[in-house]
């Protein structure tokens, strides 16, 4: 599989950012702390459906936005384009 797009809405110090990938290969580059592991967090999380880092989906959400979502699009075996969308919320607490 080659991921060709990714789209992070809410998630982490992405509201709404959109990436594009070259089937040849990716370079992320920027200042300690621009977001480079934010988005390889995201790649990861929509082939494992889990965060190498956090332990909980509230931690990957922007501060102050109750839903993240993350979505890739990538071209399969097939040469098909495919997408694949992952959505969380920041769970609420029971009132006691």
């Amino acid at each position: 599989m080659i991921l060709k797009e990714l789209h992070l809405s809410n998630f982490r110090n992405y509201q709404n950012r959109h990436f594009h990938f070259d089937s040849r290969g990716a370079f992320l580059h920027g200042k300690n702390g621009a977001g480079k592991t934010n988005v390889l967090e995201a790649v990861y999380m929509l082939a494992f459906a889990k965060s190498f880092r956090a332990g909980r989906n509230s931690d990957m959400l922007t501060w102050n936005t109750r839903q993240a979502t993350i979505t890739g699009i990538y071209m399969d075996s097939n040469g098909l384009d495919n997408e694949i969308e992952l959505k969380f919320n920041k769970k609420k607490r029971a009132a006691t």
